[in-house]
């Protein structure tokens, strides 16, 4: 199909791909009127549709290899499926297969190009394929990353001069690190309070990580009496407003991480010890000759910056 032929009305009520329409509403009246208007020019064109493959009035449908509800947009699991099944590349037309399937959701994938360099270096010119722990470690973060059908953490924290948070998946104390985030604070923010320093965490967390959260229930961990200040502030200033509108729009649940310090070195570090088990559980679980090198060499900065507290870790 032409996409002239809709022209006008594509990105107001309707999308068009080759021979894929479809036609998107914000409430069930203008839903109704709005197909009558993609069928009048439909008429004049003259193209064929099969009835069999025409849906109506759905709240959520599969387009182009994902799953497009009044949420948002997620991976289709079906397309997934097929990226976690995929078996060990031997050559590089498997490994361009599978960088296919993967590049498809780069989108939802950060630092995918980082991720996948081990792979996609095999395919330079007169490379052998020499597939070592490098490549296999690639191979099942990008097959397991993230899995959308599983709910999502998101752990805050912040300190006097920097707030950070970690996204993950599993269950709390076995879950597993799906992407980090930290930024120092700017010279106003270096002056909130430490309860606003949380919040200002919790805000920052999902900013950087909405394109997994909006849409979905979630779990933030971290320390609810700053959001509990935030919601139950009398008389609370236009900052505070917006923090609340913000964090309005996510549909979440707050775990108190007991015995949360708030200090200095001991914020960061409590961080770094949720991080440390993360990884750690991650090399326990993988075969031997997966134990990559480069994640022992990131429990070892982490017990470096960390010092003699994660030594009770393992």
């Amino acid at each position: 199909m032409n996409t002239e032929h809709l022209s006008g009305l594509q990105g107001l009520q309707c999308f068009v791909y080759l021979d894929d329409i479809v036609i998107y509403s914000y409430d069930l009246q203008t839903h109704i009127n709005n197909p009558s208007n993609v069928f009048d020019r439909l008429r004049y064109f003259n193209p064929k549709l099969q009835p069999d493959k025409c849906e109506f009035l759905r709240k959520e449908v599969s387009y182009l290899g994902h799953i497009i509800t009044n949420e948002g947009v997620k991976p289709n699991p079906g397309k997934t499926k097929a990226i976690q099944q995929f078996t060990q590349p031997r050559c590089p037309k498997d490994i361009k297969s599978f960088m296919g399937l993967v590049s498809y959701y780069r989108r939802f994938i950060p630092n995918l190009t980082k991720i996948a360099k081990p792979l996609t270096n095999l395919l330079k010119k007169n490379v052998p394929i020499d597939w070592q722990n490098e490549q296999q470690l690639a191979f099942e973060t990008l097959k397991n990353y993230p899995d959308f059908t599983k709910p999502f953490e998101l752990t805050c924290d912040a300190s006097n001069f920097a707030i950070s948070a970690i996204l993950s998946q599993g269950p709390i104390g076995n879950d597993r690190p799906v992407a980090y985030a930290s930024r120092t604070l700017n010279k106003a923010e270096y002056n909130y309070s430490i309860t606003e320093k949380d919040c200002l965490a919790i805000l920052f967390g999902t900013k950087v990580f909405r394109l997994y959260l909006y849409g979905r229930h979630f779990k933030i961990i971290t320390d609810h009496r700053s959001l509990k200040w935030l919601f139950n502030c009398k008389d609370p200033g236009s900052e505070l407003v917006r923090w609340r509108l913000k964090l309005e729009e996510f549909n979440y649940e707050v775990e108190y991480k007991k015995g949360k310090i708030n200090s200095n070195a001991d914020a960061f570090r409590s961080l770094l010890i949720r991080l440390y088990k993360m990884i750690l559980s991650q090399i326990r679980n993988l075969p031997p000759p997966t134990k990559n090198l480069k994640l022992l060499k990131i429990l070892n900065i982490l017990q470096t910056f960390s010092k003699n507290s994660l030594n009770w870790v393992t």
